[in-house]
């Protein structure tokens, strides 16, 4: 409901801006659009359950409604069985960062450390337009 409404909101101030006189002429003037995003959320344990990660869950699941693309990028920390518990979604990717290391004083944590060529090549595919970073 959220989403029409905002995109009611902005038809309506398109709307109103068509009524403005303005200087500048209707062939030069730029039309907003709404762009279908791709959001890269990078966060450190995406499988440790934790405030963290289910505000990110929270994010994730709020982007995914809005019809935009969202790759999760994080290390193989806590539970894998944990990945998919919100369901799977066509416009959903998960990618785990494969050169990680344990952190010492958080147990079930890890830490990426470099992206293999692989992972970048991934990450150059999903093209992402917005990046979101977290950390424990």
């Amino acid at each position: 409901h959220a989403a029409l409404a905002s995109r009611a909101t902005q038809e309506m101030g398109e709307h109103n801006e068509a009524m403005q006189p303005s200087a500048t002429p209707p062939r030069l003037r730029r039309r907003r659009t709404v762009t279908d995003h791709r959001v890269l959320l990078y966060t450190t344990c995406y499988n440790v359950i934790d405030g963290v990660t289910l505000t990110i869950r929270k994010i994730e699941q709020e982007l995914l409604a809005a019809g935009h693309s969202v790759l999760i990028l994080t290390t193989k920390s806590g539970d894998l069985r944990q990945t998919h518990i919100d369901g799977t979604h066509p416009n959903r990717q998960v990618l785990f960062i494969d050169n990680s290391i344990p952190i010492p004083f958080l147990e079930g944590y890890h830490i990426g450390y470099s992206l293999s060529k692989d992972v970048r090549q991934q990450l150059d595919q999903f093209e992402p337009t917005i990046m979101h970073v977290t950390v424990p």
